[in-house]
């Protein structure tokens, strides 16, 4: 159950322009310290249908660079919003390598259309989903260059 006070509060993070982020935030915070560790926010991100969809290496430098060599830092609020900005480019540089099997910098229209509705569909009109095959296909002539897509 929710309280009165407690709606009250969720209300008026919900008016904030970064109401998004706070949300993320408490959410990715499962144990309210006010900060995030490594192990949370691998903990969340397993869970989501993105993961699901094209898993994330959580062994990658990325984490590293934002947690620490030995990933044991805990981040801050704007640390976070700035992680999760990242994340979502890391993710789209992984899920381009993971298409790119022959290591040769190109994927298909195909692989390309994927990574875009899965780890930038925030970003696409639905018309733009609709179609992302097929303007992919007349764009790139099939294939898409990695140098595109960073």
């Amino acid at each position: 159950l929710v309280s009165f006070l407690e709606f009250q509060a969720f209300e008026s993070v919900l008016c904030r322009p970064d109401a998004l982020y706070i949300t993320a935030f408490q959410l990715f915070d499962t144990n309210g310290s006010g900060t995030i560790t490594c192990d949370e926010f691998e903990e969340i991100i397993k869970h989501t249908t993105l993961h699901e969809q094209i898993p994330f290496n959580f062994g990658s430098e990325f984490l590293r660079l934002h947690f620490g060599g030995d990933k044991k830092r805990e981040i801050s609020y704007s640390e976070f919003t700035q992680l999760l900005h990242d994340f979502h480019e890391e993710h789209a540089i992984q899920a381009f390598q993971r298409y790119d099997r022959n290591r040769k910098g190109f994927i298909s229209a195909i692989d390309f259309s994927n990574i875009m509705i899965s780890v930038k569909s925030h970003l696409l009109s639905e018309e733009v989903k609709r179609n992302l095959v097929a303007v992919s296909i007349i764009s790139f002539r099939k294939f898409v260059f990695s140098s595109y897509f960073f």
